[in-house]
């Protein structure tokens, strides 16, 4: 351990440089140019450098380099260098106060680096020795000392004196100082050159005048006595010395790493500002205690220790403060704490903490700060308060968790949980508790909420009226399962205000307008929308089991697709079976089943249940998430992704959740949630415990106390993998028995424990599928052959699963043959089990079988946390008849690597144009698009707000092609026709080129001028390719040669060539005229409430509705698997009829 000496030696008497001059003037000469006598001396250059800085001066052009310098001279070049300025009170008995050097000596007693002789004597006129010199210089610049130091480097180390001989040893070490043939010869006397060479080994740089200084990477120490200094892109390996001389005024360090000590002398309330900084150790000590520290950015401070008041903010820091030291704060100063900070340790005795705001993760009051004041100000959270002294707290503000070690403890506000050692008596909350009393009233409740002083109201209900205000909250009215199989009706009727809160009441009943649904309920959904922000409610929930009670948001417009590619937020969701337990989600990725959802679970302390009223709360960014139980932060999401309804191109981060959401209250009975598990009737039996969701108030808040976070794109970290996950077989591969040699073991209901290493077939009873499972080979290969008698209720009704391996942030190989014995579709999913949710972790992925084997493949990645129990799942039951599922391989592999500028495949949409909206990959949105700027200067960038080019021009150069941009990879086929179109407009009229051009730049097609308007319009230009086919040709827009912003949007390139492939099959549906009596292709649905009859007579599909269920594909004749081909016109048409008049829907989808 390094240590740094505070205490001075008595012995000190004042050492360094000064030259032989008048006394009378030495405190006001003005530095010397060009000293008549330092030519050719060997410290001429350092002399020059600190004589232009004003630290030392000559007389009538000399300087004397070889002189000796008296010690209050040397009392002066410190003074000045630090720019020390309060005098002490009293002065030593023989510095006469109409001396020249009285002022600097009292100042240099005031600052505490010299002591005198003793007898209150200090000769200042004496010569100053060489120990004593470093003794002073090892004190005023506090170095380290060092574990392992070498003492007695010299022959004559015992003719140094004791109090200097740790100064030597250090000053020897840092190689500041040097001996004489291996003499140090302690008691000479130091020239004034050899002072000065000292000095310039120390100091690399000294900035005392006001100004920016940036660039310097040096290996010693830089010093600031001056106001208004900036300091930036620097790295010091020594120590930074923020010196008095700063005054009150501000310095800055912007991009600043100090890999030893920052001390911090000077500065005042407007602020020692620390900007994306790096610095190992902060040490203040201000006079007076009126400094302002503020750390921001990506700053990073490993330890800080406080001698004195101050103000220490941490202002939206990323990486922070890592632990704070109180060490002394003199009587009538305060320290004051504002923002996030992780570990505060009072060790100051009688100390005065103030915690103005934000959140401490640990606060601890150690033995020795005995009779300290710490005032926890409204909105601020303390999360850990460790007490081992008699200390008094106060104040609005919120503990989480409060442990008492030490009597006379007075806490004014009730901790969530006090922790009384044995023996100890506390004031908490105005009343005498200790261990045995405080047990109790601990527990329960609900924890404070987190600081919003950051946060301004925007939007709440309180429900303080008598109903619900229908101008806040649309009540739900309808049932149908709502796409999770649910089993309730919603009704208005479910719906109270009582006593200040909502309550929403579950029934055991049949609404009139109810299909199949056996229970009421009801859900809220907001009429206010909102786009980032913290959303909070304060709510009490029931208890059973098939209870789903949920508190979430939906986007209010789906601009990305339909669900889940425009995102759900799930703020809270309840299981009612688990009473300790509450669940945050994100459903994200593209449309059912391409959706994904990642989300952790809260566990509430021990002996609190949901059944209790607890705040759950987000606060939400652009790209971060963060999850909130009574105040208690549990989760962070990052990353997440959307495909759109395409599911062709990803949308920029943070898509989806960059839109406005909308909240949503209920309670659910059944549904997949909790794998459809319904309430025993007994639970709605009592009717003085009826089954209740209650809510206090919902409330939601702007960030107005500083600016939202930036999105910095969405990464999933790699985790090492547990010590029992699976490992790959020599080949890698990740499943084991690829030849089906072991078999495959009837584990009917899948339970986790039975499945073994090996394959498993699976068939929940729940769900009524039959099938016969058995091992096949086939030309040399052994297959497993699933012939499914009965599909029952459910694709996964009939499954061949083996159990596996998951890394987060792994991407995976996932592949296999398979075939049927006719057209038809099996659906795969590798996912987590009933302890996950059944989450699917590589998507779910449905492929079209023929009667001939295909290989399939596919790559993903674990975006979840690590499961070692993830279920390889082939969900047979999408028709009857036998399906052939070999070869299946699954391998870890590297992530893909992604070259926006390669040749690109049209898209589905017959674009050729990648990223044409200016909206996907990358986040700053302009993916697949380069720009050029030569003689022009330009900011083209895409805003988020828009989303489309922007190019705000200061100079437009000479002509269009100064400012280009342009997109690479685009195919053009020979003799093809083409259409470009685009929307473009200017800040005033002007004109822009277009061209098509390979990667050397020689034109297909020449420039065309398109003259713009401050309006946006369309604009096409159709061409013909002339040339050879080029995949990897250029789209050019120039947009130089004139001053005028241009914004571009909407472009698309599609061909109007119309050329058909061969193997194109142009009647994809089959037997649509139903001659096939046997109905295939055809797959018939009757679900979520529809009942009815399918047959297939006379060339006619037959269907007998008995229940029409509440949707449109309650019953449903679909057919699967039909292959459509991008540039290929397809038409729908068919004859029905029905015995009353009636509607029908049909509809193409690609799900």
């Amino acid at each position: 351990m390094s240590k740094i000496r505070r205490k001075l030696a008595v012995f000190l008497v004042v050492v360094f440089l000064m030259v032989t001059f008048v006394p009378s003037v030495f405190a006001s000469m003005p530095a010397v140019e060009g000293y008549i006598d330092i030519a050719g001396h060997w410290a001429e250059e350092a002399i020059n450098k600190w004589s232009e800085k004003g630290i030392i001066y000559g007389y009538n052009g000399r300087f004397n380099p070889d002189s000796d310098i008296t010690r209050a001279e040397f009392c002066a070049i410190i003074n000045r260098i630090f720019g020390f300025t309060e005098k002490s009170s009293t002065n030593f008995d023989d510095v006469k106060p109409d001396k020249w050097y009285a002022d600097d000596v009292a100042i240099a007693k005031k600052a505490g680096y010299i002591a005198g002789y003793g007898n209150n004597l200090f000769g200042p006129e004496d010569r100053i020795i060489r120990q004593d010199a470093a003794r002073i210089l090892f004190t005023v610049f506090q170095f380290d000392v060092a574990d392992g130091l070498v003492y007695g480097h010299f022959e004559d180390n015992s003719e140094i004196s004791s109090y200097a001989k740790e100064a030597v040893a250090v000053l020897t070490q840092k190689g500041y100082i040097f001996g004489y043939q291996n003499y140090f010869k302690p008691k000479d006397n130091l020239t004034r050159a050899q002072l000065i060479a000292i000095l310039d080994r120390i100091v690399a740089e000294l900035y005392n005048k006001p100004g920016t200084y940036s660039g310097i990477e040096t290996e010693k120490n830089i010093i600031v006595s001056s106001d208004e200094v900036i300091l930036e892109n620097m790295v010091i390996e020594g120590n930074l010395y923020l010196a008095e001389g700063i005054g009150e005024g501000s310095v800055t360090l912007n991009n600043v790493t100090v890999k030893d000590n920052t001390f911090v002398n000077g500065g005042g309330e407007n602020s020692v500002i620390i900007k994306d900084s790096n610095l190992g150790r902060l040490a203040v000590r201000k006079p007076d205690g009126k400094i302002r520290i503020v750390a921001s950015g990506s700053t990073k401070v490993s330890h800080v220790r406080l001698n004195s008041g101050a103000i220490l903010k941490a202002d939206n820091i990323k990486t922070g403060f890592d632990t704070v030291e109180v060490l002394e704060i003199p009587e009538g100063q305060n320290l004051v704490i504002e923002g996030d900070f992780e570990d505060i340790l009072v060790t100051a005795s009688n100390a005065s903490i103030i915690i103005s705001g934000g959140t401490v993760n640990n606060l601890t009051i150690s033995e020795e700060a005995f009779g300290a004041g710490i005032q926890i100000a409204q909105g601020a959270l303390v999360r850990t308060l460790d007490i081992n002294a008699a200390v008094n707290v106060e104040g609005q503000g919120k503990i989480v968790t409060a442990n008492i070690n030490a009597g006379n403890v007075t806490i004014s506000q009730k901790p969530y949980v006090i922790n009384i050692a044995d023996g100890i008596e506390a004031n908490i909350g105005g009343k005498k508790v200790d261990k045995s009393t405080v047990s109790e009233s601990s527990k329960g409740g609900t924890t404070p909420g987190t600081p919003k002083q950051e946060w301004t109201l925007v939007w709440a209900d309180e429900f303080d009226g008598d109903t619900v205000d229908t101008s806040k909250w649309e009540l739900v009215d309808m049932g149908g399962g709502f796409g999770n199989q649910e089993s309730q009706y919603y009704s208005p009727d479910n719906v109270t205000v009582e006593d200040g809160k909502l309550v929403i009441t579950a029934r055991k009943e049949k609404h009139p307008n109810a299909t199949y649904e056996e229970y009421t309920s009801a859900k809220l959904v907001s009429k206010f929308a909102k786009k980032y922000g913290r959303i909070e409610a304060r709510i009490k929930l029931p208890l059973g089991t098939g209870l789903w009670p949920a508190f979430w948001m939906m986007p209010q417009d789906s601009v990305y697709g339909g669900w889940a590619a425009s995102g759900e937020i799930d703020i809270m969701e309840a299981r009612g079976r688990v009473p300790d337990v509450v669940c945050g989600t994100l459903h994200y990725g593209g449309p059912w089943p391409h959706n994904v959802h990642t989300g952790k679970d809260y566990v509430f302390p021990e002996g609190q249940t949901i059944n209790e009223f607890h705040t759950y709360a987000i606060e939400w960014e652009p790209g971060e998430i963060r999850w909130y139980v009574d105040g208690v932060h549990y989760q962070t999401q990052t990353s997440w992704y959307t495909m759109g309804s395409e599911y062709e191109e990803t949308y920029a981060f943070p898509a989806p959740f960059d839109q406005e959401f909308y909240m949503q209250l209920n309670l659910a009975i059944g549904g997949t949630f909790d794998g459809m598990q319904l309430p025993p009737d007994e639970l709605f039996e009592d009717p003085d415990n009826p089954v209740t969701m209650e809510v206090d108030y919902v409330r939601v808040y702007e960030l107005t106390g500083r600016p939202y976070k930036t999105p910095e794109g969405a990464v999933v970290p790699v985790e090492p993998l547990p010590d029992n996950a699976r490992t790959p077989d020599a080949t890698g591969n990740l499943v084991y028995d690829v030849n089906f040699e072991k078999g495959i073991k009837d584990n009917q209901e899948g339970i986790d424990d039975e499945f073994g290493d090996y394959w498993n077939y699976v068939h929940n009873a729940q769900f009524g599928g039959e099938a016969d499972v058995t091992v096949e080979e086939i030309d040399g290969n052994n297959y497993a052959k699933i012939d499914v008698k009965n599909k029952g209720s459910q694709p996964y009704s009939i499954q061949l699963e083996q159990l596996t391996t998951l890394g987060i942030g792994r991407w995976y190989r996932f592949s296999f043959d398979a075939k049927a014995d006719k057209i038809r579709t099996l659906n795969t999913k590798l996912g987590g089990g009933p302890t996950r949710g059944w989450t699917a972790y590589s998507g779910s992925y449905t492929v079209d079988l023929t009667d001939e084997f295909q290989h399939f493949e596919f790559e993903f990645q674990m975006i979840h946390e690590t499961d070692v129990l993830t279920r390889i799942e082939f969900n047979c039951a999408t028709d009857t008849g036998p399906v052939w599922i070999g070869n299946v391989r699954l391998e870890e592999i590297d992530g893909p690597t992604v070259d926006y500028n390669a040749p690109k495949e049209p898209l589905s949409s017959g674009n050729h144009v990648y990223n044409g909206a200016f909206d996907k990959y990358s986040i700053d949105r302009m993916a697949c698009w380069n720009v050029e700027v030569t003689g022009a200067n330009a900011d083209i960038y895409v805003p988020e707000d828009t989303r489309e080019l922007t190019v705000k021009i200061k100079d437009g150069g000479a002509s269009a092609d100064t400012i280009v941009v342009y997109q690479q990879g685009i195919q053009l086929l020979n003799d093809y026709g083409y259409k470009l179109s685009f929307d473009a407009r200017a800040a005033g009229d002007r004109t822009i080129k277009v061209a098509f051009t390979d990667i050397e730049g020689n034109v297909y097609v020449p420039a065309s001028e398109i003259s713009l308007t401050s309006g946006m319009k369309t604009y096409e230009l159709e061409f013909k390719m002339e040339a050879e086919t080029d995949y990897n040709s250029r789209l050019v827009f120039m947009l130089g040669g004139d001053s005028a912003d241009v914004y571009i949007d909407n472009v698309e390139l599609i061909t109007t060539t119309f050329h058909v492939d061969p193997s194109v099959d142009l009647f994809p549906l089959k037997n649509g005229d139903f001659s096939d009596t046997s109905g295939e292709p055809w797959a018939t649905y009757a679900v979520e409430g529809g009942v009815a009859d399918f047959s297939f007579e006379n060339g006619e599909a037959r269907i007998s509705t008995t229940v029409l269920g509440n949707n449109p594909w309650s019953i449903m004749l679909a057919q699967h698997g039909m292959k459509f081909s991008k540039g290929v016109e397809y038409q729908v048409e068919f004859d029905a009829r029905a015995n009353v008049p009636r509607d029908i829907e049909v509809i193409l989808e690609n799900a």
